[in-house]
């Protein structure tokens, strides 16, 4: 298995996310603390029914 991780912002990538034409259904953001240096998004994205095969 494999993994790559990118450091964008989270509005970014919510961007990209609605330019591939996704809708977002969820996002947590957890700003950086003590323990975190950066901020954490989740997102949660699905494919419209529309464009489901």
């Amino acid at each position: 298995m494999s993994f790559e991780s990118y450091l964008l912002p989270a509005d970014r990538i919510a961007e990209l996310l609605d330019q591939a034409g996704l809708l977002g259904t969820a996002l947590l953001v957890q700003e950086p603390d003590e323990e975190t240096k950066r901020t954490v998004a989740s997102f949660l994205a699905r494919k419209p029914e529309s464009l489901q095969a």
